[in-house]
């Protein structure tokens, strides 16, 4: 069970919007037309990072193997994680692109920290 509250506004235009009593699916847009204009704005942020920041847009082709044991910790298996962790910056830049207000900011935040650590102790292991 989703404990969120719905939106009171749409995510487009931003007039207030109702929510249909009971135990109804949550309203994001008021209409057809605000609900498509999102997705178009969503598909051209997503076509201006895949054509400006490509190495954001990769989606990463392996996952994990795991966490090593306390006794082994090889070069392999910190570059592993090296690896997992510019993943994660690049699907916390991909939600600070489609998140809603301030979570997007959040996410933008963290993505920007995290690549700037990443960038500072592992830049080489990353290029």
């Amino acid at each position: 069970m989703n404990a969120e509250a719905p939106p009171t506004n749409c995510g487009a235009c931003g007039r207030p919007l109702e929510q249909a009593p009971g135990g109804h699916r949550a309203r994001y847009y008021c209409n057809a037309t605000c609900r498509k204009a999102a997705w178009r704005g969503r598909a051209s942020a997503w076509s201006w990072l895949e054509h400006n920041e490509p190495q954001i847009a990769a989606v990463p082709t392996k996952a994990p193997t795991g966490l090593p044991s306390p006794g082994k910790s090889t070069v392999n298996d910190v570059a592993e994680t090296v690896c997992a962790a510019a993943a994660v910056c690049g699907e916390l830049r991909r939600h600070g692109l489609a998140a809603p207000g301030l979570l997007a900011v959040k996410c933008y935040r963290v993505a920007s920290a995290l690549d700037a650590a990443l960038a500072a102790e592992f830049g080489d292991l990353l290029r």
